[in-house]
């Protein structure tokens, strides 16, 4: 009985979750209609498809995240691609405003939310090349001799994700260059991006070994995770040929 309404909760705060990252899409969606043309000079730049991109797996995320957890309410990893899908619904929607309407036309009360959510963009992204390799597909680690690499995970996503986003904020601040923490910032950025290194590469090293010991249904699932992530990987290098010299990839150098 204890555990019936405990699975009821966890399924309710689950569809609360999916429904508010919908909403915030359709929300995206609306204001680029109505200013189609503000946005399309942004899909013309560099990190047009990037948005493109982004709301593919919002909705991926969410509805894979839905899904795991209407089968099993306590599987970490469903509530992990519900958590990515929410981040990119929220960087979406923040984006949008940002771009349609810039921060000083924001309700004060908002702007705070708005700035978090548009900084957030690498928070969902290095959850999904860590995390999700790390617990794929049974939602807990290989074995507990893996919790050092889960450490390192967690220090290099938080580390990354304030430091960058803080760096973003003295673009979106100028004021803020007067503090003199921007060289501080990127040292530690540099620091964190060296550990999510580490992390990536344990999280790989971990998803190999879990492969070559898995049978059955499990190696199956495995199989569609290697399948999505080439697909995902061939739709980011097609969109970026098709924007051109301008697209992140082609334009890096």
């Amino acid at each position: 009985m204890e555990e019936n309404k405990k699975s009821r909760i966890a399924n309710r705060v689950a569809g609360g979750i999916g429904a508010a990252s919908f909403l915030m899409l359709i929300w995206t969606i609306v204001l680029m209609v109505a200013n189609w043309t503000i946005i399309a000079e942004f899909i013309k730049s560099e990190f047009g498809y990037v948005l493109i991109i982004f709301t593919i797996n919002a909705v991926f995320s969410v509805v894979l995240g839905l899904l795991i957890i209407s089968r099993n309410p306590g599987h970490r990893l469903g509530w992990l691609f519900l958590a990515i899908g929410f981040l990119f619904s929220w960087w979406e929607l923040s984006g949008a405003l940002l771009e349609i309407t810039s921060l000083e036309g924001i309700p004060p009360f908002l702007r705070p939310i708005v700035v978090i959510g548009g900084l957030a963009y690498l928070l969902p992204l290095i959850m999904t090349m860590t995390l999700v390799p790390l617990y794929f597909p049974t939602g807990r680690l290989l074995s507990r001799r893996w919790r050092p690499v889960l450490v390192i995970t967690l220090v290099g996503i938080i580390g990354q994700a304030l430091a960058q986003g803080l760096l973003d904020l003295f673009d979106e601040i100028p004021e803020l260059e007067q503090t003199g923490l921007e060289p501080v910032l990127m040292r530690v950025n540099e620091l964190m991006g060296f550990i999510l290194i580490i992390a990536i590469i344990g999280s790989i090293l971990s998803l190999i070994i879990r492969f070559v010991r898995s049978r059955g249904d499990e190696r199956t699932q495995m199989k569609w995770l290697v399948y999505t992530a080439v697909m995902s990987i061939s739709l980011m290098l097609l969109m970026s040929i098709v924007f051109g010299e301008d697209s992140l990839f082609l334009g890096i150098y």
